[in-house]
């Protein structure tokens, strides 16, 4: 996990907001920002083979949880997002990059 510096934090912080919380399009009560960012999380831990399990061992968090992030159907705080992708071993600009 490479250190972020602070004006980049930022940068991604407002990015996040932007996408969750000025554009909200709703799928099933949910904004679709988290169902897609969800998808992205599952695909990753599908590629480096890693089990629901095993990531939300990784990340301190229920394997419920886990499955309520990768459906989108659940909102969460940046801290978790970053915790998921350090235990993916995935760049947070990476993993935030929907084009």
């Amino acid at each position: 996990f490479q250190s972020i510096k602070v004006s980049n934090f930022f940068n991604i912080y407002q990015y996040v907001v932007v996408i969750f919380y000025v554009k909200p399009k709703k799928i099933g009560g949910v904004m679709s920002g988290f169902k897609k960012l969800g998808e992205k999380i599952k695909y990753y831990r599908e590629k480096r083979g890693l089990s629901q399990k095993e990531l939300a061992k990784r990340t301190f968090m229920t394997v419920s949880k886990l499955n309520e992030i990768e459906n989108g159907t659940i909102v969460y705080q940046f801290w978790t997002l970053q915790k998921i992708a350090k235990a993916l071993d995935v760049d947070l600009p990476e993993l935030l990059n929907f084009e």
